[in-house]
């Protein structure tokens, strides 16, 4: 998966589904490409209720305190057209 800027928001799209000849496909790759926003709003509301963190608190940590809780509760994100499935830590 890769970020690509758009005109309005940034997308997360496989790598097999860019068309960017250079890069590895796999034609059994059946990951969805979305939003950023979208992906983080599921990561994020999964995560708080896992931990049991409220929202208010999390609204008051600092960029880095958000950005080193997140890397230590979940591993990967992997979505399906028909799922998002994180893997914890």
């Amino acid at each position: 998966m890769r970020y690509m800027k758009r005109r309005n928001f940034v997308e997360i799209i496989c790598h097999s589904q860019s068309g960017q000849k250079y890069l590895i496909k796999d034609k059994d790759c059946d990951n969805t490409r979305g939003r950023v926003i979208d992906f983080e709003k599921i990561v994020l509301d999964e995560m708080l209720a896992k931990q049991n963190i409220d929202m208010h608190d999390w609204g008051i940590w600092d960029i880095e305190k958000k950005r080193n809780s997140l890397r230590a509760h979940f591993e990967k994100v992997v979505t399906t057209y028909d799922d998002t499935e994180i893997h914890w830590h």
